[in-house]
């Protein structure tokens, strides 16, 4: 498969999966009822995560940086261990998903030199 193609591939599927998620927030939006107030608090939140991860520091882990950040809203668990849990399966997912994309670029790497 020729560059060029395997770029148009890659381009039609990162639509798709926009679509896809855009889709799915406006759903859950809908489902969930949620009101002006509630999207600006939650960006102010998901903005507050971003600048709290770039000031992080490099011999912290995610998973301990993320714990501590969901720590901030005690009121969103249920129980003391639902921190840490979540915590873990959120990074786990995203080093998934980071190994695939690798593992895509070496793959798409190959191709290019066959």
């Amino acid at each position: 498969m020729k560059e060029k193609e395997i770029d148009k591939l890659e381009s039609v599927e990162s639509t798709k999966i926009d679509a896809q998620f855009e889709s799915n927030a406006d759903q859950l939006e809908q489902q969930l009822e949620i009101s002006e107030e509630g999207k600006k608090k939650t960006a102010s939140t998901v903005f507050s995560f971003l600048k709290s991860y770039i000031k992080k520091p490099q011999d912290m882990s995610r998973r301990e940086w993320l714990e501590g950040e969901f720590k901030k809203y005690p009121e969103l668990w249920s129980d003391g261990s639902e921190p840490g849990s979540t915590a873990k399966e959120i990074v786990e997912t995203i080093d998934e998903y980071e190994r695939k994309r690798n593992e895509l670029a070496e793959w798409r790497k190959s191709i290019k030199y066959c």
